[in-house]
């Protein structure tokens, strides 16, 4: 198997742009879930302690392992099913390569759903019949996600998941390891280039992804944690949240025409 005995790997990934998308959850209409931890720590979808990358790299006795492991004699074969085709998925994918080479494994198919979890299900099957021993994923919905993923652990592939987890799928009978950027730092360094910009005081809104995705929910609470807990004289005035992208574009538009003078000679009321 090639994964890792761990529930939650960080790693350096630090610019994932379009990661969580409109995907990965549904909308919950009451804003945000909670940090799964107060602490100021990243931690698994379901609150698992994390272990660095650094921590767990391949000794030349599980290169040999794994590379004895095909019993055709042709190789380990890897599928890489992603939810999109972002920058960030493309350097994520060179680093799977990059593993997979010291094994001699190769990669027989790179999908983009869309996060459409329909189409990940549709890519799942299709993978499938080509036989793979290794799935590496983003999951669209972990709903969704758990009857698309169970053909490929029924039959013994090893599945690696990147954030999310499909419901009910349990380590290590059901996957191999879930891994992740460092989300809570992510959140705490935008709250710090706001405070930063601002000089360390004013009025700013928060926009937040309004939906039960683990992803994104630890990025929006650690910024608003950080605002409010290390800066008093920056306020929250404003904040809206979005189940889909393009929503964000009208609650930008509405809270600066509420609370604020966007441009120069416009008057308009304040909230």
């Amino acid at each position: 198997m090639l994964g890792t005995a761990v529930a939650l790997l960080l790693t350096a990934c630090g610019g994932d742009v379009g990661e969580g998308g409109g995907g990965g959850g549904e909308p919950a209409g009451n804003g945000p879930i909670e940090l799964l931890d107060p602490s100021d720590v990243t931690r698994g979808p379901r609150g698992e302690e994390p272990s660095s990358s650094l921590d767990i790299q391949l000794t030349e006795e599980d290169i040999a392992a794994l590379k004895e492991m095909d019993a055709e004699g042709d190789g380990l074969e890897a599928a890489i099913l992603w939810p999109a085709s972002f920058q960030f998925y493309k350097v994520a994918a060179n680093g799977i390569k990059s593993e997979l080479d010291k094994v001699g494994a190769d990669i027989i198919a790179t999908t983009d759903s869309r996060y459409d979890p329909a189409l990940q299900a549709n890519d799942v099957e299709t993978v499938m019949a080509e036989e793979p021993e290794l799935i590496f994923t983003w999951l669209v919905d972990p709903v969704q996600g758990a009857q698309a993923f169970r053909p490929a652990v029924d039959a013994g592939v090893s599945v690696a998941f990147m954030s999310n987890l499909p419901d009910g799928f349990e380590w290590p009978q059901d996957y191999a390891a879930v891994v992740t950027d460092d989300l809570y730092r992510m959140g705490e360094a935008a709250a710090e280039m706001m405070a930063d910009a601002l000089g360390g005081e004013g009025e700013i809104g928060w926009i937040f992804h309004d939906a039960n995705a683990y992803v994104t929910n630890q990025r929006d609470q650690a910024f608003k944690s950080v605002i409010e807990e290390r800066y008093p004289d920056i306020k929250i005035v404003a904040e809206g949240g979005f189940a889909e992208p393009q929503q964000t574009y009208d609650i930008t538009t509405s809270m600066l025409l509420q609370r604020w003078r966007p441009f120069p000679g416009v008057n308009r009321p304040r909230a």
